[in-house]
């Protein structure tokens, strides 16, 4: 019996310096010490368990890194205009959404902590072309310093959920890092490249497997339904989508601007060619900014979200 209590107050005090140690090789000695307790809580046991994969994950992670020259393969080979990062805990359908998302199958199996490392993938959202990022899953007492400094700067959190407790917890391992979850739109500037002690907001949605994910005032989007995702996706992005067309055929991928900025016809030429504009004067515009369709404008004429331009000589 005392031995037993013993482990439960060693294992509490591990715990706790757990969630401040730096450095890879710290917090692998430090989980071989919380693995090797045997503590009689049933709340320490069953962080017991996630220690353990966390162990393994890193200990991974650190055979990936010497097996690449020495260099660590992570979270900052990871680059793109667009980021969105699944998040939540282990099996809550991360790998599955990312897999529907993508169109490209990952790994997904019952056990957990199945993701090892950040899995990445593309996908096109409503036209917008996003980067989807799973992430390892998370737990009390995470503290992962690399997870957490990507997911402060990625765009969008989609939190996949089963329950409200699910979304509850992830979004408690969120803001242990001063990330806040919220529904709406944050600008960038608010919520990326800030200082990593200071709180900040984060555009947010839950995917999840029924409405009784509903939690922290957040959307929820069937997880499967990867239309009703991307949709949503696209949303808290705030980017608007201008579409070309050349002898009447429409480009399937858009250009994208931020959505509060006043695009015109000039700057959408710009972005595709700014030498355009030594030859095409004016364009014919189809869409929410024309008064009809195929209507000819100036190069100065405002354009919206779903239009598509013809430029013309």
């Amino acid at each position: 019996m005392s031995t037993k209590i013993h482990h439960d107050v060693e294992f509490d005090k591990l715990r706790k310096r757990f969630g401040s140690t730096g450095t890879q090789d710290e917090r692998i000695a430090l989980l071989k010490e919380l693995v090797a307790l045997s503590p009689r809580n049933p709340k320490s046991r069953g962080l017991k368990a996630q220690y353990r994969a966390e162990l393994e994950k890193l200990q991974e992670q650190r055979k990936g890194s010497r097996g690449h020259g020495g260099q660590q393969v992570g979270y900052d080979a990871i680059h793109f205009a667009r980021q969105v990062a699944l998040v939540g805990q282990t099996n809550t359908g991360k790998s599955t959404l990312l897999s529907v998302l993508s169109g490209h199958a990952y790994q997904v199996s019952p056990q957990a902590f199945t993701t090892f490392k950040p899995e990445v993938g593309t996908a096109h959202c409503e036209g917008v072309p996003v980067q989807i990022v799973e992430v390892p899953a998370v737990y009390p007492g995470d503290a992962e310093p690399d997870k957490f400094r990507f997911l402060r700067n990625v765009d969008v959190l989609c939190i996949c959920a089963a329950t409200a407790e699910d979304v509850e917890i992830a979004a408690g391992c969120l803001e242990d890092a001063f990330v806040v979850p919220v529904g709406d739109y944050v600008t960038p500037e608010k919520h990326k490249q800030r200082p990593k002690d200071e709180i900040i907001e984060k555009p947010a949605f839950v995917a999840g497997w029924d409405a009784n994910c509903a939690a922290r005032d957040l959307e929820v989007v069937p997880i499967d339904d990867p239309a009703g995702v991307g949709a949503y996706i696209r949303a808290l992005l705030h980017v608007k989508r201008v579409y070309s067309s050349r002898k009447g055929e429409i480009d399937a991928h858009p250009r994208v601007f931020p959505l509060d900025r006043e695009v015109t016809v000039e700057d959408f030429a710009t972005a595709v060619d700014r030498r355009l504009l030594k030859t095409y004067h004016r364009a014919r515009i189809t869409g929410p900014s024309a008064g009809h369709a195929g209507q000819m404008v100036g190069l100065g004429h405002v354009l919206a979200d779903g239009d598509i331009v013809e430029l013309v000589r």
